[in-house]
């Protein structure tokens, strides 16, 4: 269903006072047809003429829209976005093919209703964009199309940032049993310390709460506790505060009422409030201290989720190959023109060509580049320069175009210039062979290279360059070829360096939950842990390790090992690869007291009979795409002070 209100505006600026209504919430069921009036009189609008309205929200924030124009008249479809709460102006900008462009008068939109939070606010950082959309109506020049892929890109980044699912459920790690009244001046606050979901990285777990993180404007809180063992059914109540940096703390919502049972659920209503970076979310008890808290993931909890982002902090995110405005190389035949030309072809067979292009022809191997916009009939194509040697019996063309060309090439990254200065030419490589003058000295010649032969003395550090020599030439290299004396093991792992991204030493007891970040996002990394047993452990045990995230689908499992006594303890080691979207883990283990045997003893011909060993392929399902953190939480058990942690990593 949809309406239609229909307002005269002059493009003149001299307008009585016009006011469109509008519901909040509605989304593209209300129109406005906007007549356009010259001093008065109806003004006509070209036919090439595009049109989009500036709205200024009850908020600042502007806003840049597209409107239609149909039989000389503009029409404005109100989304949703534009609909917030009060009273927004909105001003007509017309621009031609020429380039001008002409506002009208301005006009009011008020909304009604009850206002959305889960619209998206526009920055005030739009000129640019207007400025560049201004001009498409017109073939645009190569400053325009960089203007405006920086501002596309900002536009993206910030959807990007809008879109991301950011949220956190912080529970408890052990029951827990006030020992104190909680007061409105002195509440108890619930110490939640571990995640049982978490999505995103910007909200963190701090002092018992939830840290808002860098950019968050808005979040939305919910808490619950469940009571057990109430021995006395009081008045008594749970309720969110925000604690600042400097130790100030505010209520902003509270859960109160009489207990009636011995268990008792009590649950806040869900708030949005307005956050600063640094601020911990924390969920409180006012009562007597006669009452327990279970340590449920769906009994006591504390959500957290981000409703809003201060968007003028994002970055702008890259484009995709595929997306519009991205130059990208052609290949064919039909685009042949001489040295100076610059023509259309109409028979290219390219739909659609954006200044700055390229265009191999397969045959010749010539480089044109767009210099008009538009479709093959209007695209015009200027001669570049001839890649030397693309062609029958040489480098062919049909390999460049399979390769690195078809790949995103900016505006501007390859001039006429470049290519024919770095051009390969027949002047310096002979056809089919290497000058024996280009030989410099250092160079492996047939002497030292004989038939079939490789001989060992000749590899050394400084000719090993990274990645030169693979596992799968090394497995080449049998003892049967002629002049090998020895190939040693470390050709497997030319072109890899392992460098320490992680280490930590415990100096003391700890219960806290663990997250151990990278130096750097990893392909692999090997992980080597010692650990120191506790008086503080009731029994032994294990715990699973995850990549990334507690959420994640892939970890190690019950590779930490908990132990009794300071006595005691426990040696890991593990090995994790990720390539593609497929992680490998290998992790062995055992414990001191009865996994290692003395040198001079050998018991079961081994020093170290490990009692855990385990091999696992994942999925990256979350995507990850690379080692970046190792996490696990310790669900209140301890980490005795002498345990080491080290971790080796190839950079991804």
């Amino acid at each position: 269903m949809t309406t239609l209100q229909e307002i005269f505006i002059d493009i003149n600026g001299a307008n009585r006072y016009v006011t469109v209504s509008a519901k909040a919430e509605d989304d593209a069921g209300r129109v406005v047809l906007i007549n356009l009036l010259d001093n008065g009189a109806l003004y006509a609008l070209p036919a090439d003429a595009e049109a989009r309205a500036v709205m200024i929200r009850p908020n600042g924030t502007k806003a840049l829209i597209t409107a239609q124009v149909i039989d000389g008249k503009v029409q404005l479809t109100m989304k949703s976005s534009m609909l917030i709460l009060g009273t927004s102006q909105v001003e007509i900008l017309l621009s031609t093919t020429d380039g001008k462009v002409i506002t009208t008068a301005k006009f009011d939109v008020k909304v009604h209703g009850a206002q959305s939070t889960a619209g998206m606010e526009q920055s005030d950082d739009w000129s640019a964009l207007r400025d560049a959309l201004s001009k498409l109506s017109q073939v645009p020049a190569a400053e325009d199309v960089a203007t405006l892929k920086a501002a596309v890109a900002l536009v993206n980044g910030r959807l990007h940032k809008q879109a991301q699912t950011t949220h956190i459920q912080a529970v408890l790690a052990a029951k827990f049993t006030p020992t104190a009244e909680g007061t409105y001046e002195a509440p108890v606050y619930l110490s939640l310390t571990s995640a049982a979901r978490q999505y995103g990285t910007a909200l963190t777990l701090s002092s018992g709460g939830v840290k808002i993180g860098k950019g968050i404007s808005k979040v939305r809180i919910t808490g619950q506790a469940y009571m057990y063992e109430s021995t006395d059914l009081t008045s008594c109540e749970m309720d969110l505060y925000i604690v600042k940096a400097d130790g100030t703390a505010k209520r902003i919502e509270r859960c109160i009422r009489t207990r009636s049972a011995k268990y008792e659920t009590y649950i806040t209503g869900p708030i949005v409030t307005a956050v600063s970076e640094g601020d911990i979310i924390k969920l409180a008890y006012i009562g007597k201290p006669d009452t327990s808290f279970i340590n449920y993931n769906d009994g006591t909890m504390l959500n957290v989720t981000v409703e809003e982002w201060d968007l003028s902090t994002a970055a702008g995110a890259d484009l995709s190959a595929d997306d519009v405005l991205l130059n990208k190389w052609h290949t064919g035949t039909a685009i042949d023109g001489a040295a100076g030309s610059e023509t259309t072809y109409p028979a290219s067979g390219i739909s659609s060509a954006f200044i700055g292009d390229l265009y191999l022809n397969l045959s010749t191997g010539t480089v044109y580049q767009c210099t008009t916009t538009g479709t093959a009939e209007k695209a015009t194509w200027k001669y570049m320069t001839v890649l030397s040697n693309v062609g029958d019996g040489t480098v062919q063309a049909k390999h460049l175009a399979e390769g690195a060309a078809l790949g995103n090439i900016g505006l501007n990254s390859i001039t006429s210039a470049k290519i024919a200065d770095r051009a390969i030419t027949s002047a310096k490589i002979g056809y089919g062979a290497v000058e024996q003058d280009n030989i410099k000295e250092g160079a492996v010649t047939t002497l030292k290279i004989g038939s079939k032969a490789l001989k060992a003395w000749h590899f050394s550090d400084s000719i090993i360059g990274k990645g030169l020599l693979t596992d799968a030439l090394a497995k080449e290299i049998t003892a049967a070829t002629t002049g090998l004396a020895e190939v040693k093991e470390e050709l497997a792992g030319a072109g890899e360096t392992w460098e320490p991204v992680f280490s930590k030493a415990f100096d003391a007891d700890t219960a806290a939950n663990q997250r151990w970040d990278l130096a750097k996002p990893c392909k692999k990394i090997r992980l080597r842990m010692a650990v120191a047993g506790s008086v503080a452990n009731s029994a032994a045990g294990d715990q699973t390790v995850y990549m990334n995230s507690y959420t994640s689908k892939c970890f190690l499992p019950n590779a930490f090992r908990y132990e009794t006594a300071t006595t005691k303890g426990a040696f890991v080691v593990a090995e994790i690869e990720i390539a593609e979207d497929m992680v490998r883990v290998l992790v062995n283990k055992g414990n001191i007291s009865s996994g290692f045997n003395a040198a001079n003893l050998m018991t079961g011909g081994a020093i170290w009979a490990a009692s855990g060993v385990t091999f696992n392929i994942f999925k990256d399902v979350e995507g990850h795409g690379a080692i970046k953190a190792l996490s696990f939480p310790t669900n209140g058990k301890t980490i005795g002070a002498g345990t080491q942690i080290e971790i080796l990593g190839v950079a991804k």
